[in-house]
């Protein structure tokens, strides 16, 4: 039999009357051993039924002659590349990614074609390991895909996952790549990859009720960090000097999110510069919009929007340059005897109140049923009108109930 026959009828994914005829053109070709009579009738009539049943596609009954043919090989009997096939072809048509592996290596390990191999290559490429493991004790759960896949190979074995998630409450195959969720839980199937998900609780179909206050508020945060800022050059006037040092920082807020894509996030807290004798200490809003983005196995939320910060600060000296502008023409009287910067320890103490664009991106750490922790970046430069107060951080966030 030539072998690009059954090569080239693979990209029609579901086998045809043609494919079947041409697997069967190999099924009687392996060379019979010296076995009993009765064991060699009894392969024949499996073979037997098993052609009638591929003619009219009853995979359930081609599955169910397979596993008997499987048995006969503790007589001798051996298992043709064709009847290895037709099992590969009757596990697909249920969704049992597993078994269709294991039949088509079977299959390969008798007789290396081009249909076997491009069948094991499409797997290998679009599906991805995934062992599902629920707490004991919960309700079956239902599993999700973001894209529903148009193959109807992939939809079986999404079918089929979901068929083991109801009846053992845990499942561990192979589904197609792409992301899904489960219960609270997301994760990313990835070709190559194993993807190890523990479904933390069922959840029901909300009501629309429940669905509208699940969109609503979503969680509470807790952030602390610490980075550098800076109270830079000012432009004019009576004015400190510049200086930089350690910015801490520490903030309660909530992210509200009415999608898994989109949503807003609100902070409040302190944060400040310092680099003794010389202090800045700040209390400030933030409010960002914020989007998150899918990047491989993981995510990223980036968020953007404006900042206040209102405090005071305690400085040792003044601006020169700022001071000789200010002073420019004006009576000696005005300016005489104000501390430039270096000169004595005089300290020179003030308020500020300054805005600016603030920047954050957030990348998880853990998460759990009802708690989740992140790394965060934040970077800001607020404006006195004076002066620019850039800042830079590292930080963690630990969210609290919610869906994030």
């Amino acid at each position: 039999m030539d072998e690009n026959c059954c090569g080239t009828l693979y990209a029609m994914k579901m086998p045809s009357n043609v494919l079947l005829l041409c697997l069967f053109g190999v099924l009687w070709a392996a060379p019979a051993a010296a076995q009993d009579a009765v064991v060699i009738a009894e392969q024949e009539r499996l073979q037997k039924e098993l052609q009638t049943l591929i003619s009219r596609e009853a995979w359930d009954g081609v599955e169910r002659i397979y596993q008997q043919l499987i048995e006969l090989e503790s007589s001798g009997v051996m298992v043709t590349y064709a009847e290895h096939m037709l099992g590969a072809q009757a596990a697909q048509q249920r969704g049992d990614v597993v078994a269709t592996r294991v039949r088509l290596e079977a299959a390969l390990a008798q007789w290396s074609t081009d249909l076997a191999r491009n069948w094991l290559a499409d797997i290998n490429t679009n599906f991805g390991q995934v062992t599902i493991t629920p707490l004991r004790g919960r309700a079956a759960v239902a599993i999700s895909v973001d894209d529903m896949p148009f193959e109807q190979e992939r939809r079986l074995a999404i079918d089929f996952a979901q068929q083991q998630l109801d009846s053992e409450q845990s499942f561990e195959g192979y589904l197609p790549t792409g992301r899904y969720r489960i219960g609270e839980q997301s994760f990313t199937v990835v070709s190559g990859r194993r993807a190890l998900v523990e479904a933390s609780r069922s959840v029901p179909a909300p009501t629309a009720a429940a669905a509208s206050r699940e969109d609503r508020l979503v969680s509470g945060r807790l952030r602390a960090g610490i980075g550098y800022a800076r109270a830079g050059t000012p432009s004019t006037g009576i004015q400190p000097v510049s200086f930089g040092g350690m910015s801490p920082r520490a903030g309660l807020g909530l992210g509200i999110h009415p999608s898994e894509r989109i949503g807003i996030g609100i902070e409040a807290g302190w944060t400040g510069v310092l680099s003794l004798p010389d202090m800045l200490s700040l209390g400030y809003g933030m409010l960002t919009l914020e989007g998150t983005l899918t990047m491989g196995e993981g995510a990223v939320t980036i968020g953007a929007g404006p900042m206040v910060g209102a405090g005071s600060g305690s400085v040792t000296g003044l601006d020169a340059e700022a001071l000789a502008a200010y002073c420019d023409g004006k009576t000696a009287v005005v300016c005489s005897g104000l501390p430039l910067g270096g000169e004595g320890s005089s300290s020179v103490t003030g308020s500020i109140l300054a805005t600016g664009p603030a920047l954050t991106a957030s990348v998880p750490l853990f998460s759990g049923a009802s708690t989740g922790g992140s790394g965060i970046v934040m970077a800001a430069a607020l404006s006195d009108g004076s002066r620019w107060y850039p800042v830079a951080q590292l930080g963690i966030q630990l969210s609290i109930g919610g869906r994030r």
